[in-house]
Formats: structure tokens, C-alpha cells, sequence
């Protein structure tokens, strides 16, 4: 295979993500809570909680939760409509391939930093705006789209399609927001691996591993193909003293 010779597809970001939440929920103390945005049908870190902790999945749709046996409660919620949990009640809220279907993601950002405690985290696995792949999906109908996806990638079969709506998902786009919404950016993983996506092509293909590896080595962040965001919930009565 060709990708063992990219340096730009060397990191397997699902992996990675995996292993990011359950580094930072094994900090955690027995009582805490973890959001799992999306959780669907399964959750791939419930392995690792902390014994007395607890992961709640959220998603919109009652039947996949209903499939899902690792979690410790499910909740049936529209994620961009609110999240149903009390002010500063969880620990953690957690998401993979969520934030680029929500069209409004500072309503999003602003509705985990009201559930989250003081010093909890916000982290999320996501494709970025500026990547081909979405851009090419933001230019062909929704439908057409979806027929696509399942032609590169059969695995994705008999799962359901979301409108990607992109907003704020690049690197300097979210962290602004971010800051701005009272959180504190700790750590940013970036991925230019993209070209999976054209392997049905060759010609395509090299061209687009020559263009990821060309961004992966100007570290053109906000061209990234996907991002990994880690960041914390700062006391803003705290943050104000200090200035």
C-alpha cells in the first residue's frame, strides 16, 4: 500500500481519538459524568471509565440508542437544539464526526460550556471545511453525495447521512470560537490524510497525496483534513481577576 510511505497518513486520528477520551476520563474521579454526542449504537471508550463514573450517550435517534449496550444511560436529544443536562452537571462532552452536521456550532459550543463543570473538557474528532472531500460535498446534492460515500466506502452502508454544514470546523475558525465561548484550547491534532477518498483513481490519488503532503509540510492547519479538538471549560469570574 501507498499510504506507508506518506508521512501525512501515518496517524490514524479514529484510533487517536479513542485513545485522547480515555486519557482524559481516566482523570476523572468515580462520580463524573461523560457526554457522548452522537453516541449511537456503541461507544468505543466505555471500556476505559473510571469504575463509579458514567457515560451517557445522546443522540437523535431512539433506535440506534436503543442497539447501544455500552453505555451507563441513553438520552434522546436533538444536539442542536440543546443538550438535556443541568448547568455545570457533566465532566466531559465528547463527539466523532458530529460538529461538521451542526449548522449552528457556537449554539453548540455555547450549550457544552452551560453543562460542563468548571475545568471539564470538550473534545471532538471532525472532518474539516477546507478539506477536498468537503468541498466536494458541499458542492454536489445531498443525495448524489450519499451514493458516492457508499461507492468509495462500502462499509458505510445502511448508515444514515447528515448534512454536513462545515461551520467552523478549520482550525483557526474553531479556536477563536472556542476561546471565545469561555474555553481554553489545550491541544489541536491534525490530520492532511484525505486521498482514501480518491482510490478509485490513480492519477487522482497521487495528486492528491502530493497536495495533502505539500500542507502536511507548510503545516497549512486550517487546509487540514480532520481535527482532533481538546479543550477545557476556564472559571471566566477567574480569568477576568487575572487580567
Amino acid at each position: 500500500m501507498v499510504e506507508r510511505y506518506l508521512p501525512q497518513a501515518k496517524r490514524n486520528m479514529s484510533s487517536l481519538y479513542e485513545q485522547v477520551v480515555a486519557r482524559y476520563m481516566q482523570q476523572l474521579k468515580g462520580d463524573s459524568q461523560v457526554v457522548d454526542v452522537g453516541g449511537g449504537r456503541k461507544c468505543a471508550f466505555a471500556e476505559f471509565r473510571p469504575a463509579g463514573s458514567r457515560i451517557i450517550a445522546v443522540d437523535s435517534s431512539e433506535q440506534e440508542l436503543c442497539q447501544n449496550q455500552d453505555v451507563d444511560e441513553t438520552r434522546v436529544a436533538d444536539a442542536t437544539k440543546g443538550l438535556p443536562f443541568r448547568d455545570n452537571e457533566v465532566d466531559m462532552v465528547v463527539s466523532k464526526h458530529v460538529l461538521e452536521h451542526l449548522h449552528d456550532i457556537k449554539g453548540f459550543v455555547l450549550e457544552a460550556n452551560r453543562i460542563l463543570k468548571i475545568n471539564g473538557h470538550f473534545i471532538h474528532f471532525f472532518p474539516a471545511r477546507y478539506a477536498l472531500f468537503a468541498i466536494i460535498n458541499r458542492l454536489i446534492p445531498d443525495r448524489l453525495a450519499q451514493r458516492l460515500v457508499h461507492s468509495f466506502l462500502p462499509e458505510t452502508k445502511g448508515t444514515r447521512r447528515f448534512r454536513a454544514y462545515y461551520d467552523r470546523c478549520f482550525y483557526s475558525g474553531l479556536r477563536f470560537l472556542l476561546s471565545e465561548a469561555g474555553f481554553q484550547v489545550e491541544k489541536v491534532y491534525v490530520s492532511y490524510y484525505q486521498s482514501h477518498y480518491f482510490s478509485f483513481f490513480v492519477p487522482l490519488f497521487l495528486l492528491s497525496s502530493l497536495y495533502e503532503l505539500l500542507l502536511y509540510c507548510l503545516e497549512l492547519k486550517d487546509l487540514a483534513a480532520c481535527l482532533i479538538v481538546v479543550a477545557r471549560k476556564v472559571d471566566a469570574s477567574q480569568e477576568r481577576s487575572q487580567r
